[in-house]
């Protein structure tokens, strides 16, 4: 039997419910440490000032998270109708301010090559067989993703997230209250009996119009909010993945690959080259975000709306200069045990003065 004394037994530490997500900055930095926290190792974001091939395909991105000023958008239950759409990684987003974490995650699942840690990779192997929405809420629960992002916010975000969840909670128990006693007095009533209507008592529609109208105006200024979603190659083509669709949105075939192709498993594998894979996306993903900026802002030429933000998942910049450090200082050990005796003696003490004291230079 369940008693008073069975209650020890549950552990006080488990979260069963969780909390809120409270809002986070918008900078590379902030989202390279939530990355890094995740235990993902080897990447890091940074931020794109253009989507012209001299900005975008030198840097061989495995994926890029797009912000702009959401708009309701509709498609196409047939846009979502793509067998290969079932081997992408993709979760609704069900909690509010976390939409970047959300877009970043899905990113990231999708990107082969990458070390993701053992925390993301077993839950990515648990959410496998899932579908978007469950995998959406899997997320929302993962007490991982919740800590790390919490943790980059300002004390004074976290504490508004709670005061929200908290008024909204509040609001309602009492609408729901509200309801509960207007259906009780109005079955308690008995109905009226029906009147004819006369003339001199019809409503002025023209003014509850202008009115309902001005009303939606102000709830849409309003609701204005920052949205995020991913752009990513996955099994030979491009997709768009955003949290509150249903699923994947293709956005175009990888060129030269069969869609069946799908892309190295890991880092290790060499039967294709993952950086080949980088190259070739930039092309396909370049015409749909163009169309995306147009279509919520524009050129900022005429005056329409600019304020986009684009960030491009990379090689991690310190890794890969630490790496060419430790070949350059190896192949310069190299070639000095080649050396005959003495020739430190036979070269200017000037010239050797700047790499002896900063053995970077060479590379710089």
């Amino acid at each position: 039997m369940d008693g008073p004394g069975h209650r020890n037994d549950i552990n006080p530490s488990l979260d069963l419910i969780g909390g809120p997500f409270a809002v986070i900055e918008s900078d590379p930095g902030v989202f390279t440490s939530l990355v890094r926290k995740l235990g993902v190792r080897g990447v890091e974001l940074i931020e794109l000032y253009g989507i012209e091939p001299w900005a975008m395909d030198h840097i061989n991105p495995y994926g890029l998270v797009f912000c702009f000023i959401w708009r309701k958008d509709t498609h196409r239950p047939a846009d979502f109708d793509d067998p290969a759409a079932e081997k992408v990684w993709f979760a609704n987003q069900l909690s509010d301010d976390a939409c970047a974490t959300h877009a970043i995650l899905n990113v990231l699942l999708n990107c082969p090559g990458i070390d993701l840690g053992p925390e993301l990779e077993a839950f990515k192997h648990e959410t496998e067989h899932m579908s978007p929405v469950m995998r959406g809420l899997a997320a929302t629960n993962l007490p991982l993703l919740r800590e790390v992002h919490n943790s980059l916010a300002r004390p004074a975000d976290r504490r508004a997230a709670l005061n929200a969840l908290t008024i909204t909670t509040l609001a309602a128990q009492k609408e729901r209250e509200k309801r509960e006693k207007k259906q009780k007095a109005e079955s308690s009533k008995p109905r009226p009996t029906k009147r004819q209507k006369t003339d001199d008592t019809s409503p002025k529609k023209g003014k509850g119009k202008e009115k309902a109208s001005k009303v939606n105006n102000d709830t849409d200024v309003a609701e204005e909010s920052y949205h995020f979603i991913g752009y990513v190659p996955a099994h030979g083509k491009v997709w768009e993945l955003d949290g509150f669709k249903s699923g994947p949105l293709e956005v175009g075939e990888l060129p030269g690959l069969p869609s069946t192709a799908t892309p190295p498993s890991s880092s290790k594998d060499t039967s294709s080259d993952p950086v080949e894979w980088r190259k070739l996306w930039i092309d396909v993903v370049r015409p749909a975000l163009r169309m995306k900026m147009e279509k919520y802002g524009g050129s900022g030429d005429d005056g329409s709306d600019i304020r986009f933000n684009l960030l491009a998942i990379v090689d991690d910049g310190y890794l890969k200069a630490s790496d060419s450090y430790e070949f350059l200082k190896r192949e310069k050990a190299s070639l000095e045990k080649r050396m005959h005796e003495g020739w430190k003696e036979k070269v200017c003490a000037k010239c050797i003065a700047p790499f002896v004291r900063y053995p970077w230079v060479g590379m710089i």
